[in-house]
């Protein structure tokens, strides 16, 4: 704590609180605003603004930044005569409280405060006393301190007394004129959404996904990078040499001869730095076509408000405003929110249904498609971007295609200045009929570059997982990836409806072209398991598929091994109306494999895709054994039935249940309950293999297994079943898909302060309309007229075109930063060492011809 709370200041005469209790309080000293505000608190006689708990999680220090201290003065002077006072030796705060008391519209709360002292006197002598003062702090419209202290208002018996007088504080309502708020309910609502871009599911075929769950990394992606860069460089040069003429040549005849010698070096600078930021939104395959949208999420608190004095009751809706953010949702979700509004849903594009390939048919002509599955050919829709070539989605396990569509754009500014400076000196010597002239010339040059650049890319990507290997010659379909633009205005003038989607100019939608493709007159047969066995039969159940398919019936097959093209040994044939069966005749503890396929009535041609095989070893004689479950929250004790999906919140718990029922048949046909063991296992989305995540082996005969889950966002997608066993018999229950929505937490209670009525409905109005006009001005998202940004700070992508809310997306951010340099390692010592040596050559050979021309003179 400053020691400024604890140090006794005899200028101003004011004490700090030395003795317990050390009083503690907080109150809103700035009044309402409508900007979030933090209480400031009083510890002691001090007053903090900015309070924060030291913690290692917050990392703060301190109690914050001081406002002021509390009046408490250190002399109590005689009211007849102020030149007789008595001072004082200890200062405490007997009880402190704060509230609105000024009367201000703002309803600025004060401190209010009982200050004790005790007289600077021995004990037990004629003035050893202790007295009570009041005193209050507040700080005005300006923010400025205001403190005072009241005359005495009591003191204690004198004279050897051993107990002071200690004073209690209230702030009663008692002219009835406050409220009485109490929390009814909250609500979440959405600004009019800007739509930015519509991801259409990736093919893929959804009875092969439930019979395989071959769906790996299939998915569509919209996603924007934008970067800004800046360069400089410069440059420096010299040049330094000797230049030597000769002009010489008998009677009528002249020669000239001249010979330069020059050096130079030259010193190159460049740095260049780049700063990128980039968002992806992405839909994995199965989970439907989804929305990316920008718009602002508001929580509205609704309160009854209750006038005391009057009796009347009223309703307010207090909004608070979450910020802009980009999500991506459901079609489905959209479409249900813009129905209620008069808004065309954008469903109204699609015409596929996912994990159907075939209603992804494109109609092309040649390879310009002029009508497909993704809004071409509804008014305003044209194709903006089409990838190069098909791929086709083989049957082979494992295995997935990918294609993107990168469009970047940028800009580019460079500033170059230059300056050269060349020169000679030259000197010469006449010799009769011989002339010499030599000297130095030399050249400088200093150039100057900067700029800056701008990048802005919108890449989309598609990745189509391919068919498991049981899909061979049976299932199969060519795509590639295409975006297609819509243009709202042309779409709202040529169909005369609405989209509705705010500020909005244009969206894109990333889909697939789809073509040639190849599917069975009958579906794959999905929820295929064993659910009851004895040692002489078991009974099989699986999903009703066919109930539309006359002309089909269910074969349940008796293979020879487990390959996928395994022979069968022998069928069971059930109509289409039926879900179960039971398969008798079978060996004691014998193991068994089985499949289940759509043949054509009256045969045993298999015409649909055969499901993953089960395996089934028969119990002992007189041994039986039936499974049930998954169930979602059963009841304790409950029948357990079948959950193949639920649909929870992220951070609820889910409890999945399982039973088994293994007894044993005794000579007088009497049944004996057995205990056996439970495993469960679970497969996360995009996982290939199921993995155990618990087990039970101690449970009694007739009690249910139960796992329980935490769910996370990471749950979404996850599939769940339990393996009972007993001994080495075993069986497995269905699967339940887990699926995660969006959930939020309500408060549950609301204390309010009691205010007057009046004033309440003026700043809520005042409020209401502050928040509707910030609103209105940003429902679009933040524009670049936001103010400049230093070219070198990456730009958080806030506005429309490059969200910042990463709710589902991933976002980067990077940098890369280039320096080129020639000579960069002592440049400056080399280059002008090399320019120095090069004047010294210079210099010599000057030197060396004149000495040959004075010799040849000699000569002649």
């Amino acid at each position: 704590m400053p020691n400024s709370a604890w140090k006794d200041s005899a200028q101003d005469k004011r004490y700090p609180c030395t003795l317990a209790p050390i009083a503690l309080a907080t109150a809103n000293l700035d009044g309402l605003s409508e900007q979030l505000a933090v209480d400031e608190v009083l510890v002691g006689g001090d007053v903090f603004r900015d309070f924060a708990c030291n913690t290692a999680q917050s990392g703060a220090q301190g109690l914050g930044s001081m406002v002021g201290t509390m009046s408490m003065s250190g002399q109590q002077y005689n009211s007849s005569n102020k030149h007789d006072h008595k001072g004082i030796e200890q200062v405490w705060i007997s009880d402190v409280k704060a509230g609105s008391v000024s009367g201000s519209d703002r309803y600025n709360e004060s401190f209010i405060a009982v200050v004790g002292k005790h007289r600077d006197e021995d004990l037990r002598k004629n003035d050893d006393y202790y007295w009570m003062t009041a005193s209050h702090f507040s700080l005005d419209e300006n923010g400025k301190v205001r403190r005072g202290e009241e005359q005495v208002i009591s003191e204690s018996n004198r004279r050897g007394t051993t107990y002071g007088t200690f004073i209690s504080l209230a702030l009663p309502d008692v002219d009835n004129d406050s409220v009485k708020i109490t929390y009814k309910d909250r609500y979440k609502v959405y600004t009019n959404p800007r739509v930015l871009a519509v991801l259409q599911d990736a093919p893929y075929v959804e009875d092969l996904e439930q019979a395989y769950g071959y769906l790996v990394l299939g998915g569509t992606s919209y996603g924007e990078e934008k970067g800004t860069g800046t360069s400089q460089g410069y440059t420096i040069g010299a040049e330094l040499g000797v230049a030597v003429e000769v002009q010489t040549g008998p009677p009528l005849v002249a020669m000239n001869a001249s010979v330069d010698f020059a050096a130079e070096g030259c010193y190159d600078y460049r740095s260049e730095r780049t700063v990128s930021a980039s968002v992806s939104y992405e839909s994995h395959a199965g989970e439907g076509d989804k929305t990316v949208l920008y718009t602002i999420p508001m929580v509205y608190y609704e309160y009854e408000i209750e006038n005391e004095e009057t009796g009347g009751k009223g309703v307010m809706a207090a909004p608070v405003s979450l910020g802009a953010q980009t999500s991506v949702v459901n079609v489905e979700a959209y479409d249900r929110i813009a129905k209620q509004h008069n808004m065309t849903p954008l469903s109204y594009f699609l015409t596929n249904r996912s994990g159907e390939p075939g209603t992804y048919q494109t109609t092309l002509n040649g390879e310009t498609p002029v009508g497909d599955s993704f809004g071409l050919g509804k008014p305003g829709v044209t194709r903006a971007y089409t990838h190069d070539g098909f791929n086709g989605a083989a049957a082979q396990s494992g295995a997935s295609i990918e294609q993107t569509i990168e469009v970047e754009e940028g800009k580019e500014q460079e500033l170059e200045l230059g300056l050269t400076l060349n020169g000679s000196v030259v000197m010469g010597a006449k010799l009769a009929k011989h002339e010499l002239f030599g000297g130095l010339c030399f050249g400088a040059n200093a150039g100057f570059t900067t700029g800056n650049s701008s990048s802005e890319s919108t890449e989309y990507g598609g990745t189509v997982d391919n068919l498991p290997e049981a899909a061979q010659g049976k299932y199969g379909f060519v795509w590639r990836l295409g975006v297609n633009a819509v243009d709202v205005d042309k779409f709202e003038a040529d169909s005369g409806d609405k989209l509705g989607t705010k500020d909005t100019d244009q969206f894109w939608i990333v889909g697939y072209d789809v073509k040639d493709v190849e599917m069975p007159d009958a579906p794959a047969v999905t929820g295929f398991t064993a659910n009851a066995v004895d040692s002489t039969s078991v009974t099989f159940s699986w999903d009703d598929v066919l109930a539309n398919k006359s002309g089909f019936s269910y074969g349940v097959g008796m293979l020879q091994s487990n390959a996928a093209d395994a022979v069968v040994n022998s069928w069971k044939i059930a109509d289409n109306t039926q879900t179960s069966l039971k398969w008798d005749g079978l060996q004691p503890n014998t193991e068994y494999r089985f499949a289940i396929a759509a043949v054509k009535n009256g045969s045993t041609t298999e015409t649909g895709i055969r499901s993953a095989i089960i395996t089934v070893k028969t119990m002992p004689d007189g041994m039986t054994m039936t499974v049930s479950g998954p169930a979602a929250d059963a009841a304790e004790g409950s029948d357990l039935g079948y959950d193949s999906s639920v649909e929870r919140t992220a951070g609820s718990h889910l409890t999945l249940s399982a039973i088994g029922h293994v007894k044993q048949l005794g000579a007088d046909d009497s049944e004996t309950g057995l205990a056996p063991t439970y495993m469960w296992y679970r497969k996360g989305r995009g996982e290939t293999e199921f993995k155990l995540v618990g087990a039970d082996g101690n449970l009694a005969a007739g009690t249910a297994s139960k796992l329980e889950i935490d769910l996370t966002a990471d749950d979404d997608g996850a599939q769940y079943y339990c393996h009972v066993g007993y001994n080495d018999v075993g069986l497995d229950t269905g699967t339940t898909l887990v699926n995660i929505e969006a959930g939020e937490t309500a408060p549950t209670t609301v204390n309010a302060t009691p205010i007057r009525t009046r004033r309440l409905f003026s700043q809520a109005s005042a409020g209401a309309k502050k928040f509707l006009d910030h609103t209105l001005v940003n429902t679009a998202g933040p524009t670049d007229s936001e103010g400049s940004k230093d070219p070198e700070t990456p730009e958080t992508p806030t506005n429309p075109d490059k969200p910042k809310s990463d709710n589902g997306a991933k976002t980067d951010t990077k940098v890369k930063t280039t320096t080129t340099a020639k000579n960069l390692a002592n440049t400056g010592d080399q280059t002008f060492a090399l320019v120095a040596t090069a004047a010294a050559a210079g210099a010599t050979l000057v030197v060396i011809a004149l000495i040959m021309l004075i010799k040849r003179r000699k000569t002649h």
